[in-house]
Formats: C-alpha cells, structure tokens, sequence
C-alpha cells in the first residue's frame, strides 16, 4: 500500500479533481470488474460527480463515463497530476500529448 501523501483514496475525491488511477488492494475479483471498465493502473481519470451520499462515483476515463459504487472505490486512489509540478503527466499520457501540425503560415 503507498501512503503517499499526494494520493488520495477514490472515495474522498471530489468533483473535477482529475490525475492517475493507482490500486491500493481489492480482491482479485473487484480489480477485475474493475480492469474491464477501463480502470487501469495509471490510467488517466476526471471526476465527474459523485452522488450526495458519496455512492456511487462518476469518472471519465477515455472519453467514457463509468460509476463505481464506494465500496469498489476502496480499492482506487487517484494520484494528482499536478504531484510533480505545473503540467505534470501532461506527456505521460498518450490521451493528452499534442500531435505535431504543419505550420499553415509556411504552406506555399
């Protein structure tokens, strides 16, 4: 278990707060359910509501929206993206690099 202090555990997020999944122990079958909706270790997650009760939670992850009840939530913790300074895991993540352009100023 990390005890990062930057961590937090996924039942005490709150809405927008964004960064990376980390597992911190679930039975090998909740991290299963849980793999095949998506959540993956390090995978990048947005917090898009949480019910008034704190159960369940909503999360984009790849452009798709999951709910995960509390008690499967135990076994997440979101680790920031702003834990190693300003744009941190901006380049970690293929969903956030930029693809190069052409520069439309010197197209001839």
């Amino acid at each position: 278990m990390n005890h990062d202090s930057s961590i937090t555990p996924l039942p005490r997020v709150r809405v927008g707060d964004e960064g990376f999944l980390s597992f911190v122990g679930a039975a090998d079958t909740t991290i299963q359910r849980l793999m095949s909706m998506g959540l993956i270790p390090n995978a990048f997650v947005r917090v898009i509501r949480v019910a008034p009760l704190g159960d369940p939670i909503m999360l984009e992850i790849g452009g798709t929206q999951v709910c995960v009840r509390r008690r499967e939530a135990a076994a997440l913790a979101l680790r920031p993206t702003s834990t190693a300074g300003p744009g941190a895991g901006a380049t970690d993540n293929p969903e956030m690099k930029s693809t190069p352009t052409p520069d439309a100023g010197n197209a001839d």
